[in-house]
């Protein structure tokens, strides 16, 4: 059995040496435990014009391009390359336990109707004042609860994510929400399941609270599915440098 690891990344050099460190170290304990299961880390490069590419090789990752400025499409084609039984599809600038990849391999495993998994997700606490962060991870802990979504990790058996037909690339933003639905849809009144892991702990950067519009931006996304598909309201996500 074998894990692919699908990273979008739009010059991300600055950010994506944490999470391929971090990859590394909860493979090294995934291997401790299971030495023979692989772990492939492919880096989609989305037209960056810095490093990233270059960098990711120096990590041993696969770097493939995507020349479509949509991050649907950058994931869809990573999962088109992609040799794992499972796929994990991650943020350039998140982080993960060491445990990360145990805690996902185990719940698979060990369930076969399990056919997709979120993951508990916290915003770095170093890069954020206690108050903005206890709010963030309360919102972050509203979706695992009452929404089941892990925000910026998803988990599939390659099978079901084929049959599911991946994110839809006409989507320029909330295209993970978008296939969560359709996911809770599909396993309506089916044996097949989904469920949010909270013990397999991801961070995520703080940087869009360092960004203005990030409010906003989401309530647009949220209140119109038409939003969504529009690239000009979408610029929150398309318009940074880094």
């Amino acid at each position: 059995m074998s894990v692919s690891i699908i990273i979008p990344a739009y010059n991300e050099e600055l950010r994506l040496p944490t999470l391929l460190c971090s990859l590394r170290q909860a493979t090294t304990r995934l291997h401790d435990l299971l030495p023979k299961y692989s772990v492939e880390v492919i880096v989609v490069d989305n037209c960056s014009t810095d490093n990233t590419a270059s960098l990711a090789l120096e990590y041993r990752a696969k770097v493939i391009t995507e020349n479509r400025r949509s991050v649907a499409c950058v994931r869809n084609k990573g999962a088109s390359h992609a040799t794992g039984n499972y796929l994990i599809f991650i943020d350039a600038d998140y982080r993960v336990s060491s445990k990360f990849l145990i805690g996902i391999v185990k719940a698979l495993e060990s369930d076969p109707r399990t056919v997709a998994l979120g993951v508990k997700v916290l915003v770095e606490p170093d890069e954020i004042d206690i108050i903005q962060g206890s709010f963030a991870n309360f919102i972050l802990f509203l979706l695992r609860r009452i929404r089941h979504m892990g925000f910026g990790v998803f988990v599939f058996r390659k099978n079901y994510f084929e049959q599911l037909g991946g994110f839809d690339e006409g989507v320029f933003a909330y295209e993970d929400v978008e296939l969560h639905e359709k996911l809770r849809r599909d396993l309506y009144k089916k044996k097949e399941r989904y469920r949010v892991l909270h013990h397999a702990l991801a961070y995520a950067s703080a940087r869009g609270f360092h960004r203005g519009g990030m409010f906003i931006s989401y309530f647009t996304m949220l209140l119109s599915k038409k939003a969504r598909r529009d690239p000009a309201q979408c610029r929150y996500w398309y318009g940074r440098e880094s």
